[in-house]
């Protein structure tokens, strides 16, 4: 065999281990991007950021509270993409508790509800004066929480098998669980009439502080109210799309006050801590009644 017919076969052999460290050193220094299943989590910092890209330099596009369910959509290296309601975006790991997946009981048939329009889930309103959220689907489960007459809850699932009215699983800021059908409206219909009490108030497409700002009202218009969600009252503007604004802004034949404490989440200590975010979100605002709203300002 002489010189060149050896150059080729050594040719031959370096070709495939080239590309092979190639797509070795690829694999090993790509950013890892991991398409997870949807998995819930709970904030553990007192205010955590919500980053456009998973990177503390990236540009902040929000801000949670601590207790706050969210969805997380995927994970990179030590972020998370997470969704609460119309705010998308990145949170550090390290401050984010996963949540255990939970299992259905034998006998039951239960299905996810189809997403409505924008919003992550169907919602629905409680009719009931008080009504009462189970463990499980059927009057004989534990009881775990009361929700109040206008209430917007969020539906998570649907069961048809205990009777024909058939159960809902609710989501209601931190109380999830198990209700009747029967006490859930989805019909477009106002509950209340409100005048807006403040100079200007900021409308937002959310309930809470981080959602963005769409219009503002200024004080005496009317409003009609078509639930309630926390301290936040859903409105309907005049293009018929639906916004929110901070309960406190808003006098309604009906006191806020005279509504009570919203439902709450029996933890194994017994603490109810969606009484503490609520009023927190409660105090923040208060600081800024009648300001008027600025662009990337903080406001609420």
């Amino acid at each position: 065999m002489d010189n060149n017919e050896k150059a080729k076969k050594n040719t031959k052999v370096k070709i495939p281990l080239g590309v092979f460290a190639v797509v070795l050193l690829f694999i090993l220094y790509s950013p890892l991007v991991y398409a997870d299943t949807l998995k819930e989590g709970v904030i553990t910092a007192e205010c955590l950021n919500v980053r456009q890209t998973p990177s503390t330099s990236a540009t902040v596009v929000g801000q949670l509270l601590k207790d706050t369910d969210i969805i997380i959509n995927e994970s990179s290296n030590d972020w998370y993409n997470i969704t609460y309601g119309d705010l998308k975006g990145w949170v550090f790991g390290d401050y984010v508790t996963i949540k255990e997946a939970s299992t259905p009981s034998s006998g039951e048939s239960s299905k996810p509800v189809e997403s409505a329009g924008n919003e992550n889930n169907k919602t629905g309103v409680v009719t009931a004066t008080v009504l009462n959220v189970r463990e499980a689907a059927g009057t004989s489960s534990k009881v775990v929480a009361q929700l109040e007459n206008g209430m917007e809850v969020k539906i998570l699932e649907e069961d048809n098998t205990k009777d024909k009215s058939g159960w809902y699983k609710v989501n209601y800021i931190n109380t999830n669980g198990w209700v009747s059908g029967e006490y859930i409206s989805f019909k477009d219909e106002p509950i209340d009439e409100g005048t807006v009490n403040v100079g200007v108030a900021n409308i937002r497409v959310g309930p809470g502080l981080t959602a963005n700002v769409v219009t503002q009202l200024e004080k005496g218009n009317k409003v009609n109210v078509y639930s309630w969600y926390g301290e936040w009252y859903k409105i309907k503007l005049e293009d018929g799309n639906y916004a929110w604004i901070f309960g406190e802004l808003v006098t309604t034949r009906k006191a806020l006050a005279s509504r009570g404490n919203s439902a709450s989440r029996s933890d194994s200590n017994g603490e109810d801590r969606s009484g503490d975010l609520r009023q927190r979100v409660v105090n923040y605002a208060k600081k800024y009644l009648g300001v008027k709203y600025v662009w990337g300002g903080t406001s609420p």
